[in-house]
């Protein structure tokens, strides 16, 4: 009787419900610190530098919002001038 391959624990597998965004390397904090930097960016409309940024927020620290906005301006949803973004 020749081997046959069980497809079940395939199917199994796949009607799992998975995240969406399971092949980031974020996790949730960094997800939503990330939506409320473009945000408060948005919000202020003048270009802002990351420190003055992290004045709006309770515990980012500047440099991790920098790093957010330097990531920003790649995909678009940021411009940087200068030291400051908007």
């Amino acid at each position: 009787m020749a081997n046959r391959f069980d497809w079940r624990h395939v199917q199994k597998a796949l009607s799992k419900p998975r995240p969406m965004m399971q092949h980031f390397s974020m996790n949730e904090y960094e997800g939503s610190l990330f939506r409320q930097t473009e945000s408060a960016l948005h919000h202020f409309g003048a270009p802002i530098t990351p420190a003055e940024l992290a004045k709006q927020f309770k515990r980012a620290k500047p440099s991790a919002l920098a790093e957010i906005l330097e990531t920003s301006v790649p995909l678009g949803r940021a411009r940087k001038q200068g030291a400051k973004f908007s």
